[in-house]
């Protein structure tokens, strides 16, 4: 006899149902990974849209007052990543774009608005990697 308080209350799957529930979810979260794009364009301030099959669900702009400091570091793999730190709400975080040019974007941002930069330990090696591998797919 099992321990009977982790069993749920109530039961509300119609019987014989198994698990066709997990499959129903399983193709939600395929449909939902699949359909998120990521879109950054820094310029006079730093416009981030999240976009599911090409409709905007939500948009942010930050001005340049409103950024505390951007870091940037290694987010593991190989991979360079920059996080906006804002003064109020939750940091941006700037990973898994195809080309470093949108991290290069951000360090000249913030060195036009003389926001404050933090490079954390490998950053610049991985960087480097980074952009050293995509200057030779591109001859």
């Amino acid at each position: 006899m099992g321990c009977s308080f982790l069993r749920p209350v109530f039961d509300i799957r119609p019987a014989g149902a198994g698990n066709q529930y997990i499959h129903v979810w399983d193709f939600f979260i395929v449909v939902l990974v699949l359909g998120l794009s990521y879109q950054l364009k820094v310029d006079q301030m730093i416009e981030y849209r999240v976009c599911f099959f090409n409709l905007k669900e939500s948009e942010q702009r930050l001005q340049p007052a409103d950024i505390h400091k951007i870091v940037f570091k290694d987010a593991g793999w190989g991979r360079p990543a920059g996080s906006v730190i804002k003064k109020k709400g939750f940091p941006l975080r700037v990973v898994k774009f195809d080309s470093v040019k949108a991290l290069a974007d951000l360090e000249s941002f913030a060195e036009r608005y003389h926001i404050k930069i933090v490079e954390k330990k490998y950053y610049r090696t991985v960087y480097e990697r980074k952009k050293s591998k995509e200057k030779k797919r591109a001859s």
